[in-house]
């Protein structure tokens, strides 16, 4: 192969060297061009991942958030809640002091 491409470079004068030059630099050329197209098309997809992973991430804050805001809500209404039962069981041992008290007088 190689004495062949030597006698074609003979007969051609350098020219088929030229030419091959020629074909290299346009195939390169391709090549780079194909790459770059490719890490153009890589870099879109990156950035659109950003942009989901940010989408994600303050989608899950806001659910932290809620969640967080609805503990404390829950925690509140069970402390009035408790706060309301224990004034109930004041109210009834009051009531049935009186009513203790109220058997026992004379009248």
């Amino acid at each position: 192969i190689k004495s062949l491409k030597r006698d074609a470079m003979r007969k051609s004068g350098g020219k088929g060297d030229a030419d091959a030059e020629k074909a290299q630099a346009t195939a390169r050329s391709l090549f780079v061009n194909l790459l770059q197209k490719r890490l153009l098309e890589r870099d879109r997809e990156i950035t659109d991942l950003n942009k989901k992973l940010r989408t994600f991430l303050v989608v899950e804050k806001k659910g932290a958030l809620q969640l967080r805001a609805f503990e404390e809500e829950r925690k509140r209404h069970e402390g009035e809640v408790e706060d309301y039962r224990r004034k109930l069981t004041e109210a009834e041992d009051k009531l049935e002091l009186l009513a203790r008290t109220a058997a026992l007088s004379p009248k």
